[in-house]
């Protein structure tokens, strides 16, 4: 009698909790506001908060966010595709009206040299004169613009501070925790690096380097000449070898912690499935379709941030290279005219303008493909 009534009972509390899991299996899966919930949950709204102003306003055109994964293909569309070009458009009227006033004063210099006495010590003062009147053209902007690519670069590591740790928390929350804890740690090291290495040490560094190279290409000067290349050289290969270094660090802790964070993550699905009796199999498959919900926030979150980054940037890079085709073509209308001081002078401001680019970039490159590498090396796992 005894064992009829507990395997009564038993049979009682199985079937209850059976019915109970099925319920929950059936509430999770049709519940339509779990994205948003665990948008929420993770806090996400954070990074919005956060982007630059210039971004944000172009993103709030399209109604762009990380809670809505759809809204990205409005970017890519004919209306996204106008109003960017439009953007980089009102970035590119400083370049035009510099290269205006360049060629303006080549020509004057060209027809001052025509004019003038044909000796050696009046051409020199007169090419001298035209030379010093074309870099007070040319070195306002491209101050300018060094200027703004380093605070530039400085918004960038600041808006990637608040990303890093929302982005950490949802790397966690898809049973990547190793993942998440080395990601951080790498990237906060690399932000404040960046934010550092660019104030303290590109800002002045790229200032004494335009100061030098104009001053080498006033002159026959070979000695600052070297300076001035042993300079660039060693600036590209810092660049070079710290980007090499720091995306083999992060490929490296992304493969190691992905093998780790999988084999946990299959670990506790056996563990829930094996040992949790008769709800463990649907705990283990309601598990997968929260760490589902979770992925795609993680996906969504990526290319918003990407997406951030590539508005900011953009603009500034093709700013840059307008410039240099600028610089390029004045210094062979200069050649043409035969005042060929000016175009070691647009080649000296050219020169600068490169460094400067290597580093947008560079640090630019470094943030996507950390993005992309975690989000390839952490895949929803198994």
């Amino acid at each position: 009698m005894k064992r009829i009534i507990i395997f009564a009972v038993l049979f009682f509390c199985i079937f209850s909790i059976n019915v109970n899991a099925q319920t929950f299996e059936f509430d999770l899966k049709e519940d339509s506001d779990l994205y948003s919930q665990i948008y929420s949950d993770f806090g996400v709204d954070d990074i919005t908060d956060k982007t630059p102003e210039e971004a944000k306003e172009f993103l709030d055109y399209f109604s762009v966010t990380p809670e809505n994964p759809f809204s990205f293909s409005d970017l890519f569309s004919k209306d996204g595709a106008e109003k960017f070009i439009d953007y980089i458009k009102n970035k590119l009227t400083s370049p035009i009206i510099s290269f205006s006033v360049l060629i303006f004063l080549i020509i004057v210099c060209a027809l001052a040299n025509s004019i003038t006495a044909n000796t050696l010590e009046t051409k020199y003062s007169m090419n001298m004169i035209c030379s010093l009147t074309c870099i007070t053209a040319i070195m306002l902007p491209v101050s300018a613009l060094i200027s703004q690519s380093v605070k530039l670069v400085g918004t960038i590591s600041v808006f990637m501070t608040a990303f890093i740790p929302v982005f950490a928390g949802i790397l966690i929350g898809c049973i990547k925790s190793a993942t998440a804890v080395s990601y951080s740690s790498l990237m906060f090291f690399t932000c404040e690096s960046v934010s550092a290495f660019c104030s303290s040490i590109v800002l002045p560094f790229s200032n004494c380097f335009l100061a030098l190279s104009v001053t080498s290409s006033l002159g026959d000067n070979d000695k600052i000449g070297g300076i001035v290349n042993a300079l660039k050289k060693c600036a590209f290969i810092v660049l070079t070898a710290a980007m090499a270094v720091f995306l083999a660090v992060l490929s490296i802790q992304g493969a190691v912690n992905s093998v780790a964070d999988n084999a946990a993550t299959k670990t506790t699905k056996f563990f829930i499935s094996s040992f949790v009796p008769i709800i463990g199999p649907s705990i283990s498959e309601a598990l997968g379709s929260l760490r589902g919900c979770i992925s795609l926030l993680k996906s969504s979150v990526g290319i918003y941030v990407i997406i951030v980054i590539a508005i900011m940037v953009l603009p500034v890079i093709f700013q840059i290279l307008i410039y240099k085709l600028f610089l390029v073509l004045s210094g062979d209308i200069a050649q043409m005219f035969s005042v060929c001081q000016i175009k070691r002078v647009c080649d000296s401001v050219n020169s600068a303008l490169s460094i400067i680019l290597a580093v947008v970039l560079c640090v630019a490159l470094m943030f996507v493909f950390s993005i992309t590498i975690i989000s390839v090396l952490g895949g929803n796992g198994a």
